[in-house]
């Protein structure tokens, strides 16, 4: 994969991961302070969240096809990067109550899962495509002609 192609796909990623941050805060929120009101500034943390969330991306460049064992082993550090980096930031923040950690890195591993399986369907669907365009494609080429010795 060129760099270009790559960073398109993080630019992409980092959309779907900045959503799926906003969902999980909200349901956070609505669970465990549902009193809590915040300012407009507010809006500027899953901005924040999602680059933090895609640096680890940075582990799944590789110039060569990765076999499916490379690129799962790097999903697997990438995983665990991004729940280290968001944990340091609760950390920084204050919030080391276990009550409060374990929920949140629950819900990083379900915003990873959630943007790994939209960023999944968005692919399949752009491979299937281009397979039924390969397919009328070949099915429109004459036939080589294989008698000739």
């Amino acid at each position: 994969m060129s760099k270009k192609e790559f960073m398109g796909q993080v630019f992409i990623s980092f959309f779907v991961v900045v959503t799926c941050i906003n969902l999980g805060m909200a349901f956070m929120g609505m669970i465990y302070a549902p009193d809590t009101r915040f300012g407009y500034e507010a809006l500027l943390f899953p901005v924040f969240y999602g680059f933090l969330g895609i640096l680890p991306s940075a582990v799944l460049y590789s110039r060569k096809e990765l076999t499916v064992k490379q690129m799962l082993l790097r999903k697997i550090i990438q995983l665990i990067l991004i729940e280290a980096i968001m944990v340091g930031i609760v950390f920084f923040l204050g919030g080391t109550d276990f009550n409060t950690l374990l929920p949140f890195m629950v819900m990083v591993l379900a915003v990873c899962l959630a943007a790994e399986g939209i960023l999944w369907l968005a692919a399949d669907k752009k491979v299937k495509k281009l397979n039924a365009q390969l397919k009328r494609f070949q099915d429109r080429e004459p036939a080589a002609d294989t008698s000739r010795g």
